[in-house]
């Protein structure tokens, strides 16, 4: 029984759709600053944004190793975690790597990826990356793949930036489970003033309707950032993020979605000054 729970809980997670769309770890693939933002955050400079896009890379100063977590309160056994870190060879470019796993003990999706990214002209940049997706279910054997992503943003002006992200922009299929969805991210951020963001997404992932996605940051003070976003498909999320002295950054998010109530996260990420 609590197999069956578990199996309905995963599916749940990527909203009451049709099956062979859900593959729940995709919905994992942000970092808890973008979870209390509805999911944006593709053009914010954040630390750690090379996870939502990879193509930050190329303006983050330092190297990072960075933790995240988000029980899900509601089911018993059900969890969100990852790891990630990224090496900047030179201010121009750098590598990323992630682990991201959602799931219980019997039945999870993970994946392992690592990505490179470098500046383009001025106020430009680019990644390309490759993921390894697997499926982990009881009584079958575990299959995976490789898939690809590639992601780009770029500064228009002092205050507007756009950015997309594609991830398996060629779906793949794994034999005995659906096709691998294709999701495409765009956005554009617009820094309304020195203390506050507006993030505006479009998402579509494959055989799901488009979701329009807003989200906004606010920083009263230096070291304080406060979130919020909701979206078109009824999710609302907040979050609040703290910059202890220079190299750490601690950040928490509250998602509310209809099907399976609120989900919270938390994350700690370190420079490596």
């Amino acid at each position: 029984m609590s197999r069956i729970i578990h199996l309905l809980a995963l599916l749940l997670l990527f909203e009451t759709i049709p099956m062979k769309a859900q593959y729940a770890v995709f919905s994992g693939m942000q970092d808890v600053i973008s979870s209390g933002m509805a999911r944006t955050g593709l053009t914010i400079s954040e630390p750690l944004n090379f996870i939502n896009n990879p193509s930050r890379i190329s303006d983050i100063q330092h190297s990072i190793l960075a933790v995240q977590s988000r029980p899900y309160s509601y089911v018993s056994g059900l969890y969100s975690v990852g790891a990630s870190a990224l090496y900047k060879s030179n201010p121009r470019e750098g590598f990323g790597i992630k682990w991201q796993s959602e799931g219980s003990r019997e039945l999870n999706e993970n994946i392992v990826g690592i990505c490179y990214g470098r500046k383009i002209g001025k106020s430009s940049g680019m990644a390309l990356g490759l993921n390894y997706f697997i499926r982990n279910l009881p009584e079958s054997k575990n299959e995976g793949t490789i898939i690809p992503e590639i992601s780009v943003h770029s500064k228009l002006n002092n205050s507007l930036s756009a950015a997309a992200l594609v991830i398996n922009p060629i779906p793949i299929q794994i034999k005995k489970m659906a096709p691998l969805p294709t999701i495409i991210r765009l956005g554009i951020g617009y820094q309304l003033s020195s203390k506050l963001n507006f993030q505006l997404e479009v998402h579509k992932t494959s055989l799901l309707p488009v979701s329009g996605n807003v989200g906004l940051e606010y920083h009263p003070v230096k070291n304080i950032s406060i979130r919020s976003g909701c979206t078109t498909r009824g999710q609302i999320s907040f979050g609040i993020g703290y910059q202890y002295r220079k190299s750490m950054f601690i950040d928490s998010s509250l998602e509310y979605f209809q099907v399976i109530g609120p989900v919270m996260g938390l994350g700690i990420n370190y420079l490596i000054l």
